[in-house]
C-alpha cells in the first residue's frame, strides 16, 4: 500500500500557517481582530498531524508486520529539528539588542525547554493564558505547540503498537473512547475555571487546570486522535468515501466551518472545549472528503497555496519571533508588508537550504546529521546557560546617559513584592486614629502604598490592608454582623475593627450585584463605604513602557519639551482603554445612586486639563514598572502628591 501525495493537505497546512500568520499581525475592524479565530489554526495542525502519523504507523505495519521506532524518531528528528535550531541561532541576536535582562533571561529559558520540547509546560507555570499581552512579546512562545505534537509522537506510536499487536480491533473504539473521555472532561471540568473564577473558589479547586490548560497535551489529545480516526477508518476501508456528490457537498461543509470559526470564534470562549468542535469537525470533512476531483480541491490546489502549505512548517517557526522583534523595533503597521515579505523569503529559503536536504538520508548522512545536531545545541545551550547565569547582562544598557533607574521592570516588580512581603497585611493597633481599611487586588496594594510609605504625612489615620486578588464575592459572602457574630479570622477582625472601607481594585469582574453586596454588608456594619474607580492603564509593549521605549531608542532621558510629548502619550493610551472607561461608568453610576463616595486615582496621575499623566517622579524616578503598577518610588510620589492635594477627603 504506496503512501501516496495528498495536495488537498497541503492546502489545508496552507489554512493552518496562514491562519496564525493573520492572527499574530493583529489586523482590526471596529477594535476587533479581524481573524479573531485564526488562533485556531494550530487545532487544525493537530488533526492534521493525528491523520498523517497514523497513516504512516498503519501503513507501515499492515506491508511489514511490524514498525521501526528507531527510523520513525529519526525522520522526526530530521524533519523538525534543523529548522527549529535555525531560528534559534538566527534569533539571538535581535533577543541580545531588543529584550531586557529579564526578558533575555525569559527567552534563555523557552529555548532550553523548546530544545527538550517541553515548551509548553514551561509557558503553562509562567502564564496561565495564552492571549496575555505578555504572550506577544515572548519570541518562541509559538513552540508550545511543537512540544505538544512532540510529545505525541514519542508517546502515541508506542501506545498504537501495543493495541495493534495485543489487541487490533479495539484501536477505532480506544480512539473514539478517548476522545469523548477527553473533551468532556475538558469541557465540563474546565468550563467551571472558565466560567466563575472569580467567583467560587470551591469551583476552581474541582477544575485541574492541567485538563484545560491551553498549552498542554491533555487537553489537546482529541484533537490529535480525531485524525488518527480518519487514518484508521481510511487504511480499514482500503479508501476513503468516493461519492462525488457526497464529497463536494462535506468539503463545502468542512470548508464553512473553517471561516466561521476563523470569524466567529474568539478567545473570550472556552477552548479548547465542545465549542471547538465544529472548527475541529469542519478540518475532518475537508481531511475526508476532498480529494483530487473535488471542485473545492481543484480551485485551491493552485500553486501558490501548495507552494505555501510546503513551507508551513518553516512559516510557522519564522513568522512568530520576527513578528516579536519586528514589535520592538516599530510599535506600528507601517511595516507589515516588508515583514510579511521578509517572513516568506526566510521560510522559502530555510525550506529549500535547510528542511530539504536534513530530510534527505541521501544528501546528509545519519553521522554528519547528528554531528551537526549535537554542535548546534550545545551552543544553543551554553549561549543560554550565560545568559541565565549573569541574570540577561544588564551592562549592555551601560551607554544610557544621565539615567538614574534601572530599566529592566522586574527589578521594580521584584521590589514591589519583597516590600509586600515585609509590610504584610497590617490590622489595627491604635485607637486614637481614624482605622481605614484597604481592600483590593494588587491595584489596591499599589493604593495601600502611598499611605505606608508616607506614613508621617498621614499622622491621624492608621490603615490596615486586605489583599484579595479576585475572590471579592467570596470575601463578602463570609461577612456578618460584627457584634453579634463571633470573629471567623483576621482578614474578618480587620473588617470589623475598621471604620472606613475603601475598596481600590482594578475591578477584574465588575458588575452591580458585587457592588451592591459590598454596599450592603458594609452598610449592615455601620462602617463608611469608599469606592475607588479603575486607575489609568496605559500602553506597554512586553516589558517595555513607554518611556523605557523612548529611552531604548534615545539612550538617554527625555528632555523638557519630550517629556510634555510623552506625558501626552500616557495620557491618550489611557484615555483609549475602553475596559477602564466602561468599569468608571458603572461606579459612577452606582456611587452616585446610592450616595457613595468615589475616588478618581486618575486625579492625582494624569492633568485633565492639560491631558497628560506623570511618569516621572520630581527627581526623575520611574513610576510605574508597567501598564499601571506604581514602583516603591512612585508610591511615595504619589503619596506626598495625595497629600498636598487635599485629595484624600472623608468628609
Amino acid at each position: 500500500m504506496k503512501f501516496k501525495y495528498k495536495p488537498e493537505l497541503d492546502v489545508i497546512k496552507f489554512f493552518c500557517v496562514i491562519l496564525f500568520v493573520l492572527f499574530g499581525s493583529n489586523l482590526k475592524y471596529a477594535e476587533k481582530n479581524l481573524f479573531q479565530g485564526g488562533f485556531l489554526g494550530v487545532d487544525f495542525f493537530f488533526v492534521i498531524s493525528g491523520y498523517l502519523i497514523t497513516s504512516l504507523i498503519l501503513k507501515e505495519l499492515s506491508l511489514t508486520g511490524s514498525f521501526s521506532l528507531k527510523n520513525f524518531y529519526e525522520r522526526r528528528a530530521r524533519r523538525i529539528l534543523p529548522a527549529l535550531i535555525l531560528v534559534m541561532l538566527v534569533s539571538i541576536p535581535f533577543a541580545w539588542k531588543y529584550l531586557l535582562p529579564s526578558s533575555l533571561v525569559d527567552y534563555s529559558k523557552s529555548l532550553l525547554y523548546s530544545l527538550g520540547f517541553i515548551s509548553n509546560f514551561y509557558f503553562y507555570n509562567i502564564q496561565s493564558n495564552y492571549f496575555d499581552l505578555d504572550s506577544k512579546f515572548r519570541p518562541f512562545l509559538h513552540t508550545w505547540s511543537l512540544s505538544v505534537e512532540e510529545q505525541f509522537y514519542v508517546l502515541f506510536p508506542i501506545f498504537l503498537l501495543i493495541i495493534y499487536k495485543f489487541k487490533k480491533d479495539l484501536i477505532l473504539k480506544s480512539f473514539l473512547m478517548l476522545i469523548v473521555l477527553n473533551l468532556l472532561l475538558i469541557h465540563f471540568l474546565g468550563n467551571l475555571n472558565f466560567k466563575q473564577p472569580y467567583i467560587n473558589e470551591e469551583l476552581s479547586l474541582m477544575a485541574p487546570s492541567f485538563l484545560s490548560s491551553f498549552f498542554l497535551t491533555t487537553s489537546r489529545i482529541w484533537e490529535v486522535l480525531v485524525g488518527s480516526v480518519l487514518a484508521y477508518m481510511e487504511i480499514s476501508r482500503g479508501s476513503r468515501t468516493s461519492n462525488k456528490i457526497i464529497c463536494e457537498s462535506f468539503s463545502l461543509i468542512g470548508l464553512i466551518l473553517i471561516f466561521y470559526s476563523i470569524f466567529f470564534f474568539s478567545d473570550e470562549i472556552f477552548h479548547p472545549s465542545i465549542f471547538t468542535l465544529p472548527a475541529i469537525l469542519g478540518v475532518a470533512l475537508l481531511i475526508w472528503f476532498s480529494n483530487k476531483d473535488t471542485i473545492i480541491t481543484k480551485i485551491l490546489s493552485n500553486r501558490v497555496f501548495v507552494g505555501v502549505g510546503l513551507i508551513s512548517y518553516s512559516l510557522y517557526l519564522w513568522h512568530y519571533p520576527l513578528i516579536v522583534f519586528q514589535k520592538y523595533e516599530s510599535f506600528s503597521n507601517e511595516n507589515s508588508l516588508i515583514l510579511l515579505l521578509l517572513i516568506f523569503i526566510a521560510s522559502i529559503a530555510s525550506y529549500f537550504l535547510i528542511e530539504k536536504p536534513f530530510r534527505n538520508r541521501e544528501i546528509i548522512k545519519l553521522k554528519y546529521f547528528l554531528i551537526t545536531l549535537i554542535s548546534s545545541i550545545i551552543i544553543l545551550i551554553i549561549f543560554c546557560i550565560f545568559v541565565i547565569f549573569n541574570k540577561g547582562y544588564n551592562e549592555r544598557f551601560s551607554k544610557i546617559e544621565n539615567i538614574n533607574f534601572k530599566l529592566d521592570n522586574q527589578f521594580y516588580q521584584d521590589e514591589w513584592d519583597d516590600y509586600a512581603e515585609l509590610v504584610g497585611s497590617p490590622g489595627f493597633t491604635d485607637n486614637k486614629k481614624t482605622k481605614i481599611l484597604i481592600i483590593g487586588n494588587s491595584f489596591g496594594r499599589d493604593f495601600f502604598n502611598l499611605f505606608e510609605m508616607n506614613k508621617d504625612l498621614f499622622n491621624d489615620y492608621e490603615f490596615g490592608y486586605i489583599d484579595i486578588p479576585i475572590y471579592l464575592y467570596k470575601f463578602f459572602d463570609e461577612i456578618d454582623d460584627c457584634k453579634k457574630t463571633q470573629i471567623k479570622s483576621f482578614n474578618h477582625e480587620k473588617f470589623c475593627g475598621s471604620e472606613i472601607i475603601i475598596i481600590a481594585n482594578n475591578w477584574p469582574t465588575l458588575d452591580n450585584e458585587l457592588l451592591k453586596k459590598i454596599y450592603q454588608k458594609v452598610s449592615k456594619n455601620n462602617k463608611k463605604l469608599i469606592l475607588t474607580n479603575s486607575p489609568a492603564q496605559f500602553t506597554t509593549f512586553g516589558q517595555y513602557t513607554l518611556l523605557d521605549y523612548f529611552i531604548l531608542n534615545k539612550m538617554r532621558l527625555p528632555s523638557k519639551l519630550e517629556k510634555i510629548d510623552l506625558q501626552k502619550s500616557y495620557y491618550q493610551s489611557y484615555k483609549q482603554n475602553s475596559y477602564v472607561r466602561k468599569n468608571n461608568e458603572i461606579l459612577k453610576k452606582f456611587s452616585k445612586k446610592y450616595n457613595i463616595k468615589l475616588l478618581d486615582r486618575n486625579l492625582y496621575r494624569c492633568d485633565e486639563y492639560n491631558y497628560t499623566c506623570d511618569f516621572l517622579t520630581d527627581f526623575d524616578y520611574k513610576i510605574y514598572y508597567d501598564f499601571g503598577h506604581y514602583t516603591l518610588n512612585g508610591a511615595k510620589y504619589f503619596g506626598k502628591k495625595i497629600f498636598e492635594k487635599g485629595w484624600l477627603k472623608f468628609e
